[in-house]
Parts: C-alpha cells; structure tokens; sequence
C-alpha cells in the first residue's frame, strides 16, 4: 500500500516509496570530485555541480582545528568588526512653547556618559545650559562640554530628537538618564516655568560603534571530524551552531496608565454668575465633654501643722488636719491636710490613690524640677492646692496647681494654673497663663502664652499662643501662630496661619496666612451684632500667600500666589494669581495675575473606555559576548544571549561539513552583508574535532 506523504498523523519522517535512480547501487554518498561535488555510486557519478569557475577575491583568512568536548561551548569570531560611528537619539516630546524658535536657547540637559579616555572605560555626569544673551544654543553647550572633556562625540538638535553621534569610526560610548529642563523667560516670552522631561532614547536611531562587534567574516567553511567508535549511532554526529548578531530586538509586555495629562485649556470662557464652587472644606463640628464645678462646702485651709507621719499605709480611712510624707494613702478622704513626697518608685510605695482631696496641701520637696514626682492616681480633688505633682486621672476643681502634669484628667474651675502640662484632658472654665496643653478638649477658657498640640478648643480665648494641629470652634485668637489646623467660626488677629484650614471665620488687621484653604470668611471685617459683620473702619495689613480662597469677602488684603473663587474683592492687591469668578473692581491691584470666567452649562466632564489590551514595548540589547556575567539595561553578556538562544530554541544542526559564503559589505551602503561570529555546542557525550577556514 503506498504512504500518503501529505497526509502523515504521526508527524514522523517519511520516506516516499519513490522508484531509486537509474544506475544507482545500494551505497550513494555526497563526495568532493576535482572541481566540484557529487552523488557518488561505487564507480558511477549519479550527480554532480562543478565550483570549479568561482573564484572570490580573499583579503585575509584564518584556518584552525579545535576539540570541542562534550556538552562545551566555544565562540569563534569573524575577521573584521567593520568600524562605524556610534550614534544615539533621545526623542523630545511635544513642549508648550511661546517661541517654539527659540526653544534651543531655553534649555538645560543633564544626563550621564560612559566612554573611553586612553585605555580606560570611564564615567562622567554633564550638566549643559544654552544661553539666550550669548547666542549659544544647548547644541552648541552641549559639544563645548563634550570637546572639553576631551569625549569624542558631538551633539545635534532637532525640535523632534536629541542625537549624540561618535567623530571617530569605533569610538565607544554610552549616554543614558537624559532630563531636559524648560528655563523660564519672560523677556522673550518662551516657556512660563521650569518642567523636567525625562527623555526616552529611540531604538531605531540607535547605530553601534562596530558594524560587527562580535566579529563579522565573508565565508565559513567548517568539517566536523567525530570518533569511529562511539556507543552513538550515526546520527548523533552532529553539533550545534548559532550565529550572533549585533543586537537583539525584542518585546515585553507593559502596563499601561489609563489616564490623561496635559490639557491645555483657553482662559476666555462664558461668564455665569450662578456656578458654584467648593466647599473645599468639610463641616467639622469640634465637640468637648461637657463638665461643670461644684460647691463641696470645703474651703481651702493649710492650717494643719505637726507631727509628720512618715512611711505610713493609709487604707479606707479619713485624714483630718493631718500632715503625712512618704506614704500610700488609698480608698481614703483627706481634709484640710498636707500630703507631700508621695512619689511613686514602684507599684506599692508613694502615692494618693482612688481618694477625695478637700481643702488639703498636695506638694512635692523637689520644686522646681520639670517632672513631677509626686503622683495623684484617680482622684477627687477640690479646694486645694497641687505643687510639682502627676495627676492621672480623676477629677480636679477650684484648686491651685502649679508645676505640676495633668493626665486623662477632668479639670474644672481652677483658681490658677502655673507651669504646668496637660495631657489627654477635658479642661474648662477658668483662665491660665504659661501652660501647654496636648490631646485635649478644652472649652470656656481665657488661654495665654499657652501651647495647643493636638486639641480641641471651643468657646475660648487664645492670645500669644501657639496651636498646632488642632480643632478651634467659635473662639478668638490674637497675637498668635497656628498650624496644621482646622478653624471654624474663629476671629483672628494679629496672627500667623500656616497649612490651616479656615471657615465661617473673621480674619483681622495684622494677620498673615500661608498654604491654607479659606472659605465662607471675611478679611478686615468688624462685628455689629453677633453673626453680622461689616467692613473694619480701620483696617489693617492682612497678607496671604499659596492659598485657595472660596466665597469669601476680601477687603483691604494683599493675595499673592494663590487661587480665589467667587469672591468679593476689594481696596485689595492680587499678584500672581488666578482669579474665578469674581468680579475686580477699579480699586483692586493685579499683577501677573489670571482672571477666568466659567459657565457652569458647558460640560467639562471627560468620559473613556479604559483599554484591556496587553501592550508590548521594543527593546534594542546589544550583544557583548566578551563580557563575563550578567549583562545590563542595554546589554547583553554571553551567558545572557546563551540563555536566550537555549529559552528560544535558536540552534541550528551542522554535520560532518558546512559552508556559508555572502560579499563584502557595499561601502557606504548599511546593509549587512557579512557573517557575524558563532557558537559551537557539543551536546553528545563524546569530544569532536573541528577544522575551520574564515575569510574576508
């Protein structure tokens, strides 16, 4: 039955059942006769071609023999490498430019270089400007730097690429984190502000500095010698080969960035005076528990006098006009006494705890130092008097506390508060000069010199004080210097505001706010009744900087770098900024400033579809099979392009004999005529000789 050889399931060879050639014996082989090749039968020539009219011009040749043992690889290179001049190209992207003209003299260019100096692969970093006043364009600042370094390579400039090109044929170099940086120039007008841009180099202007740099050779004429007693069968004779080229172009997938960037949008727009803004600040309503002090019928009575009780443990009793040191008094009342060094060394020594305090002395012998050493540990204290002691917790009224530190405590109607700290508290109801306060609420208090960290003050007055991150509602504050806080329904005066929001506020004369939101308020305004303000007959400097401003009445201020909407300006000087929806009056200021007018009926809403493509970037890698190791960004080693061959299956079988012969390359021409270099593997698990001859 005959095979259908165009039909074959199995994929196996196939030998067609083809009649043999007329003439032929049952032994044919390939064999070189005089001039030529042929089929060779016993005596008869069942085929031949005839070389024996080529004849190729040879400029240089090599003939070699090696022993390539088993499962070795060796590289055997080409004849020339074919000098050429190294180029690279950097792709500009599109730059918004007043006088795209002039754009050469407007730029600077930072990146980093390797190259040659004597026998040296060297590195240098070269920051260039060009120069509008000198006429020296950042091509020209860019080969001045290169030339005086003595690297050689020049530069060109097109709106489009940036290209480093080498002046002498094979000279080596490599240019990479490129950054071009706009200048800002007013006079010309070219670009507005200084942009980076990190430049992207282009594959395709890319031009090594060899034609051939792993060796390149006209012809290849190979004969494969293997042993004559081996335990493989004749078909295992046979090696591996792979030609290398100069580089390898290749594609690997990449995340894309579904976004959009850079819209430029024109300034003459359609006024609408029904668009609205913001609110850019949420309403924080700032909540403080509510405490409130109380009549215990005690008064405040130091009269106790001797003996001292030392080192006592009082539990569960009443202390009258009693004075006691260095003792743990627990679950106790205390009345009109003196308690003092009660420090707490550790858990059983020293201390006033879960005990009601009345018109008693609480004191600590070591005035003066910072930390208290004397420690209150929830407790009731009223009518009495606190010195250089650690109050935790409890509750604290009409009292005298000074040097002292207060914690998670409820403090109430205090008759003075000295030098002291406040931690994690709710503080109400009494004025006090000189202390700071952290994680508190504080409510009804008169506050001087005072430090504010983290807490929330309602209903207050704070002068010649500093917040800090904190909540202010319905309050004033004068002479101050506030940060990172939120202010709601707060009057400022003479102070400084910096990276606050502020709302629903009067801001007064002599005040200064820096990188804030201000919305809902009123610069340079006066009360007549609550909640009704007006203009200050006498107003005074308000200045803001880097700020945005909603809804908010500005008279008499100075605005600089910020952004305002719909406000009313007035008696006011804008600089630097951008201005919507607001009228200007002739008794307003601006300078260098944009105003925009916006119709709130145009859609400016963008809508896409986000693209679930998978996308692929080219890559270019140059080969360098001398380099040991692993390779880089830009390229690759010889154990590399090793790797990559195997992974992709590049090999190809040569026996006994092979032979590859192309032309010169065409002078000036770019096609690549020649042979580059290969790899020879030996996979069998026996050594073969190889006998070569290269030419050029």
């Amino acid at each position: 039955m005959a095979t259908d050889v165009f039909n074959n399931p199995s994929n196996d060879y196939v030998y067609p059942a083809l009649s043999p050639c007329a003439g032929s014996g049952s032994d044919s082989n390939l064999e070189f006769i005089d001039d030529g090749i042929g089929i060779v039968s016993g005596s008869n020539i069942l085929a031949y071609v005839d070389f024996g009219s080529i004849k190729i011009p040879v400029s240089a040749y090599s003939v070699e023999t090696k022993i390539i043992g088993e499962r070795e690889v060796i590289y055997i290179p080409g004849l020339s490498k074919g000098l050429a001049l190294r180029q690279q190209g950097f792709t500009i992207p599109n730059i918004y430019s007043h006088d795209e003209d002039l754009n050469s003299l407007f730029f600077q260019i930072d990146f980093s270089i390797n190259y040659y100096q004597g026998f040296s692969y060297t590195f240098s970093n070269i920051d260039v400007s060009s120069n509008y006043a000198l006429n020296v364009n950042i091509e020209d600042a860019l080969n001045i730097a290169l030339g005086g370094l003595g690297i050689k390579v020049s530069s060109t400039y097109d709106p489009s690429i940036l290209t480093f090109i080498g002046t002498l044929a094979g000279y080596d170099f490599n240019i990479s984190n490129v950054v071009l940086t706009t200048i800002p120039s007013s006079d010309p007008s070219v670009f507005d502000d200084a942009v980076e841009y990190q430049l992207v180099e282009d594959v395709l202007a890319k031009i090594p500095a060899a034609t051939y740099p792993n060796g390149g050779m006209q012809g290849i004429i190979m004969k494969g010698v293997y042993p004559t007693t081996t335990p493989s069968t004749p078909y295992d004779k046979w090696l591996y080969i792979n030609h290398v080229p100069s580089s390898i172009q290749y594609y690997s997938q990449i995340e894309i960035d579904n976004y959009i960037t850079n819209i430029r949008k024109e300034q003459t727009i359609t006024y609408d005076p029904s668009i609205t803004w913001g609110p850019f600040i949420n309403n924080i309503d700032v909540n403080v528990k509510d405490i409130s002090c109380f009549d215990t019928g005690y008064i405040y009575d130091p009269s106790y006098g001797l003996p001292i009780t030392y080192n006592a443990l009082v539990d569960n009793s009443t202390l009258t006009y009693a004075l006691y040191g260095e003792s743990v008094i627990t679950n106790s009342i205390i009345e009109y006494s003196g308690i003092f060094d009660f420090r707490l060394a550790d858990a059983s020594q020293y201390r006033i705890e879960d005990s009601s305090v009345y018109g008693s002395d609480l004191y600590d012998n070591n005035v003066g130092a910072i930390t208290p050493e004397s420690y209150a540990i929830n407790c009731f204290i009223s009518d009495s008097s606190l010195t250089q002691v650690d109050v935790s917790g409890g509750f604290i009224q009409k009292s005298y506390v000074r040097l002292s530190l207060l914690e998670n405590a409820d403090v109430v109607c205090l008759w003075s508060l000295e030098d002291s700290s406040i931690f994690s508290s709710t503080v109400q109801n009494f004025d006090t000069t000189g202390n700071d306060f952290y994680s508190s609420g504080i409510a009804n208090m008169i506050l001087n010199s005072s430090g504010i960290y983290d807490s929330s003050v309602l209903d207050s007055s704070i002068v010649s004080s500093t917040v800090q991150t904190s909540f202010i509602e319905n309050s004033d504050i004068s002479v101050g210097t506030i940060s990172d806080s939120y202010l709601k329904n707060t009057l400022l005066f003479n102070t400084l505001v910096t990276d606050s929001s502020i709302i629903d506020s009067p801001i007064q004369r002599d005040t200064s706010v820096y990188d804030s939101v201000i919305q809902n308020s009123w610069l340079n305004a006066y009360i007549i009744i609550p909640g009704l303000w007006t203009d200050d007959v006498s107003p005074g400097t308000i200045e803001i900087y880097s700020s945005v401003i909603l809804d908010t009445s500005i008279y008499n201020a100075t605005v600089y770098d910020s952004i305002i909407y719909t406000s009313d300006i007035y008696d006011s000087s804008l600089i630097r900024c951008e201005i919507y929806n607001s009228q200007i009056p002739e008794s307003v200021t601006v300078t260098d400033s944009s105003t925009f007018q916006v119709n709130s009926t145009c859609d400016s809403s963008i809508s896409w579809t986000e693209d679930t493509s998978t996308f692929y970037k080219k890559y270019d890698k140059a080969i360098n099979v001398g380099m040991n190791g692993c390779g880089n960004d830009t390229t690759l080693s010889g154990a590399d392009y090793l790797d990559y061959i195997n992974s992709h299956n590049l090999w190809f079988k040569v026996g006994p004999f092979s032979s590859r012969i192309t032309q010169q390359d065409a002078p000036g021409n770019p096609i690549k005529n020649l042979i580059g270099g290969f790899y020879l593997f030996n996979p069998q698990n026996f050594p073969v000789q190889v006998e070569y001859m290269t030419i050029n």
